[in-house]
């Protein structure tokens, strides 16, 4: 496979990124801090992520981190700072929402540690695939703090409402076993977990780009009619004659 490295004006190096295909793949890059985010990180993060929408090729976008680990949440020397104006005004929050909101499917390659923001960060995602040894948990409730930028409302709707209280409640990590057991993730890899990312975006590819991002937005917006109206749109562009 042929990866070619991506790179964007001005981008903080805590996030690298590379392409294969029409799969991006971008990485959180402080192994030191096992990926933890801090502002630069959120800020390049965001960078990313408008060159990810303004490029129509782009098909797929996997999430992975540099190391050892995908992401041990915020930075808790950038934690310890924070104050009211803050928890009202998230950055991660926002920023994992626009994550959710792509228009493409995206895939969190999840190797070593998802821990509190960097679990919310991996539901964010469409899928997540896991490697045999990672871990996942919302420590914030032994911190005195609540897992506030995500879980709460995508995490029941992944695992289920009695499932996430009880992680959320005792703030105890699940193996990959345990996640994929509880549907938190898709696959446990059986060798590099971003080779299983890239077989699958290779999969996702392989559908018809307009189908897959109506049937993304369907997925998300499970309301009467929405399903149908795409499907006509799809017979409509079937039907009409193309240059």
């Amino acid at each position: 496979m042929v990866r070619t490295p991506v790179y964007w004006d001005g981008m903080d190096p805590s996030i690298r990124s590379e392409r294969i295909r029409d799969t991006v793949i971008v990485t959180l890059n402080r192994p030191a801090r096992a990926n933890a985010y801090d502002g630069p990180l959120l800020q390049a993060l965001d960078e990313a992520l408008d060159a990810c929408e303004n490029d129509r090729s782009v098909r797929v976008v996997i999430f992975t981190g540099a190391g050892r680990h995908f992401c041990a949440g915020a930075d808790l020397d950038e934690l310890r700072e924070r104050g009211l104006r803050d928890a009202l005004c998230l950055h991660s929050a926002r920023l994992f929402d626009r994550i959710a909101g792509l228009r493409v499917p995206t895939i969190a390659a999840v190797n070593g540690a998802a821990l509190g923001g960097g679990l919310e960060l991996a539901l964010a995602c469409d899928v997540r695939v896991a490697a045999a040894g990672a871990v996942f948990g919302l420590p914030e409730t032994r911190m005195g703090l609540l897992p506030a930028a995500g879980a709460i409302p995508r995490l029941p709707r992944v695992v289920g409402e009695a499932r996430a209280r009880v992680l959320v409640f005792t703030g105890q990590p699940i193996d990959a076993g345990t996640a994929a057991r509880y549907g938190l993730v898709h696959d446990v890899a059986d060798g590099a977990v971003l080779d299983a990312a890239l077989a699958l975006a290779r999969d996702i590819e392989g559908a018809d780009a307009m189908a897959v991002m109506l049937a993304k937005r369907a997925l998300d917006n499970p309301v009467s009619g929405y399903a149908q109206a795409a499907q006509a749109l799809l017979y409509q562009r079937r039907a009409t004659p193309h240059d």
